[in-house]
């Protein structure tokens, strides 16, 4: 009886609690869902082409109400416009990120025309001379004058922002000017969607992939007679040129993935590239490169091309011993195979020879390194890491509002003491593994502004980060090399500069950081990849579940800048094309690439291969910007070494003051006051310089 009664109320404590859980869980998912009311991933084509023409009429009529206002004041003018871009962000995001990562092509279709309708009326939106005048008539008033701080800046970037469009231009320049924007619009979707649908393969035997891994081989379909199809796809073509050991079966690949969709982007990147320039002359600048560079933090072309051909000079004597090291290597693999030795480094030597010297002269197998990294295992800690260091707490959503099964969504909660402890800060999605049509590359995507309306109400930050890891088999989870290890520690850096924002105006949300600037607090979190207590603590063997042993922890950091000379080479590479391709009305970049193959990278270009049809960077939003990545390095580095090696990699009150100074401010003030701040010093290159072993 006792025994009965005991059991009758354990019974009931736990339907007790369960009930709890379900009302606390369903509250939890309507908190969730509130937060998210604006952003939507269930919609048809119809609902999408629906919801973009409410957007486009909501813009018009706002402008409309802004140019006619009865009173110069910032509530009547700037306020107003502000607005409009917070309760705009997630809708456009609703309609357009889905051209990236729809399950269908028609959805895919239907965002991406959403997406070029959108940004053809943004274009028209910022030659409107009506609402410039009132915004310039705020800037110029004594109202304006009293401005401070995100208000004042916001101002001035809304004037800046129309002159820079040629809103004071004359008619006929003006129409000129729009007349390109817009085609320029249209070439840079129709640049973005041929990549994206791009379907390239090479068919291979099963000899022809001799040295390629059981698991990748496994990634790959067949076709109807047994031959394997090489995709274009990272985790298929890198591993091929990395490890095949059939030269004749890279010189294919390698041509081929240079080559993607060379018949139609070569055109449309060099028409680009002359609409820019017509643009930039129109506005009154020398070339297009000059009228980026105007409001970055180089402000220069002649600074910037300072800095990449110094940078140049410098790893020049290093690249040529690398580059006589991997012939080394090349010359010892011909006699061993009886094969003739044409001393030359090809591109498709390139990839594979640099894996070869990392195992001769680093003993780094990185098929061995891969087995210690399952993805589960990894994205686990990096979490933790970044829970730790930035004073967040991450948990995962259990009834997500998601575009496709395999994404997961989290909620990130604020752990800093008083106030704020336990505040819903944001989301992130997590979409990791490839399917057709969805985006080919790694990134981030702001989804949702971190920003306060009128009612000082915060919106909260939501953002996604896309990627394409080799998925798990029956027999095997999924497995990242180092590489992308690194790669997702560093588009997880751009995730946490979303969603730890806390500026009041969407305009200076996250990443709308100075774009020179924009990679520099990813880079910098690409180091504890390299750390060994991190690797000890990332890695977990799929089997043995042992760490990496320290002595290969050892060899795998060392390795760290093995080739760094000719990996930094390549990287000026795609910069100097960026800038004097875009220091010029016209321009063949066929024969642009073949000479910096030959006098910067110090690798020749491979016959009948254009690799600018397929950087996508400088089609889209980093035009005459790619120097960027290397700029922003220099302030990675800087931060890196001066506070958190001497403070310590796992020192959270450092990382608070990372996120306090750096992240949380997004652009609202210049990135050189931020880094000053976070620093306590103006920046320097030393710590870069060294880094990239030249000092």
């Amino acid at each position: 009886m006792v025994k009965a009664t005991r059991i009758g109320v354990a019974v009931a404590v736990a339907a007790g609690l369960a009930l709890m859980y379900l009302k606390k869980k369903s509250a939890s998912d309507v908190l969730h869902k509130k937060r998210l009311t604006k952003l939507r991933f269930d919609l048809s084509a119809g609902d999408i082409a629906a919801e973009t023409t409410a957007i486009l009429e909501l813009w018009q009529a706002t402008e409309d109400d802004v140019a006619m206002a009865e009173s110069v004041t910032y509530e009547e003018t700037a306020a107003r416009l502000a607005q409009l871009d917070l309760e705009l962000s997630p809708r456009i995001s609703s309609v357009a990120f889905l051209r990236y990562v729809g399950v269908t092509a028609a959805i895919r279709d239907a965002a991406t025309a959403a997406h070029q309708a959108i940004s053809t009326y943004g274009l028209q939106s910022g030659m409107r001379a009506d609402v410039y005048r009132v915004v310039k008539a705020l800037a110029d008033s004594a109202i304006g004058a009293r401005l401070e701080g995100e208000k004042k800046r916001y101002v001035q970037r809304l004037v800046r922002d129309y002159e820079r469009n040629g809103v004071h231009l004359e008619a006929d320049a003006k129409a000129r000017v729009l007349a390109a924007q817009k085609k320029l619009s249209a070439l840079a979707t129709a640049f973005a969607k041929n990549l994206n649908d791009d379907a390239t393969e090479v068919l291979c035997s099963r000899a022809d992939l001799a040295g390629v891994s059981e698991d990748v081989l496994g990634a790959m379909a067949t076709d109807a007679s047994g031959l394997h199809r090489v995709t274009m796809k990272y985790p298929i073509v890198f591993p091929v040129l990395q490890t095949c050991t059939v030269p004749e079966t890279r010189r294919r690949v390698e041509a081929a993935f240079n080559s993607r969709c060379k018949d139609t982007n070569v055109a449309i990147l060099e028409e680009m590239m002359r609409l820019r320039h017509e643009i930039a002359t129109l506005l009154g600048f020398a070339s297009h490169a000059a009228f980026i560079a105007d409001v970055r933090m180089a402000k220069t072309p002649e600074k910037i091309r300072s800095f990449l051909t110094e940078l140049n000079a410098k790893l020049t004597p290093l690249a040529l011993r690398e580059r006589e090291a991997l012939l080394a290597l090349k010359a010892a693999e011909c006699t061993a195979r009886d094969e003739p030795f044409d001393g030359v480094l090809h591109m498709w030597d390139y990839r594979y020879y640099v894996r070869e010297f990392e195992k001769h002269h680093c003993a780094v197998d990185h098929g061995t390194v891969q087995a210690y990294f399952p993805l589960e295992h990894v994205t686990a800690v990096m979490l933790e890491v970044f829970m730790h260091l930035l004073s967040l707490e991450f948990s995962q959503v259990s009834t997500p509002h998601v575009w496709h099964p395999d994404v997961r969504m989290y909620c990130v909660r604020d752990s800093r003491p008083g106030r704020h402890h336990g505040r819903i800060v944001g989301y992130f999605y997590l979409d990791l593994f490839p399917r057709p049509g969805k985006y080919s590359h790694a990134a981030c995507h702001g989804l949702q502004a971190s920003c306060v309306d009128t009612e000082l109400k915060r919106q909260v930050p939501v953002a996604a980060m896309l990627a394409n890891f080799t998925p798990a088999t029956a027999t095997k989870p999924s497995l990242l090399m180092h590489s992308e290890v690194v790669t997702l520690f560093h588009e997880f850096g751009h995730v946490m500069h979303q969603l730890c924002s806390e500026v009041h105006i969407k305009r200076f949300a996250g990443t709308a950081v100075e774009r020179d600037f924009v990679e520099a607090p990813s880079q910098m979190l690409e180091n504890w990849c390299w750390d060994p207590a991190v690797l000890r603590r990332l890695s977990r063997h799929h089997e043995t579940g042992a760490p990496l042993p320290v002595d290969l922890i050892d060899r795998l950091v060392a390795a760290r800048e093995a080739c760094g000379g000719l990996a930094n080479k390549r990287q000026l590479l795609f910069a100097l094309f960026d800038q004097q391709a875009h220091a010029a009305g016209t321009i063949d970049t066929a024969t642009l690439l073949e000479e910096l193959h030959n006098s910067v990278h110090l690798v020749p270009m491979t016959p009948g291969t254009n690799l600018a049809a397929s950087f996508g960077h400088i089609a889209g939003s980093y035009d005459a910007q790619y120097y960027g990545y290397l700029w922003s390095e220099v302030y990675a580095m800087d931060m890196f070494a001066t506070r958190f090696q001497e403070d310590g990699l796992a020192n959270a009150v450092t990382g608070l003051a990372y996120r306090e100074t750096i992240l949380a401010r997004g652009g609202s003030v210049d990135a050189a006051e931020m880094v000053a701040a976070f620093l306590g010093r103006a920046p320097n290159d030393i710590a870069f310089l060294k880094s990239k072993g030249v000092l």
